[in-house]
């Protein structure tokens, strides 16, 4: 992920432990989330950092989707529908 967001190391090991944790559980609710991130913290911790960095961290959403774009392999030309009356085209 380094190479797609220019965030601090400690950022991007929690942004990865999240997703992780999102693919074990398969839920966005913090509490189940927090049992799904591995490590020697327990559960209340790892809901605490959870609120911590939405709490804390303005993401940056255009960065976010140019990164996810990217890990995709999303062609450049390629588009979505995000209104029914109008086109978004990266």
């Amino acid at each position: 992920m380094r190479p797609h967001l220019a965030w601090h190391g400690a950022r991007l090991s929690f942004v990865a432990a999240f997703l992780i944790a999102l693919l074990r559980v398969k839920t966005i609710n913090f509490s189940e989330l927090a049992t799904g991130f591995s490590g020697q913290a327990q559960t209340d911790s790892h809901y605490k950092r959870l609120q911590r960095f939405f709490r804390h961290y303005e993401m940056d959403y255009a960065e976010i989707a140019t990164a996810v774009v990217t890990l995709m392999a999303i062609p450049e030309r390629a588009g979505t529908l995000n209104r029914p009356h109008r086109m978004a085209v990266w």
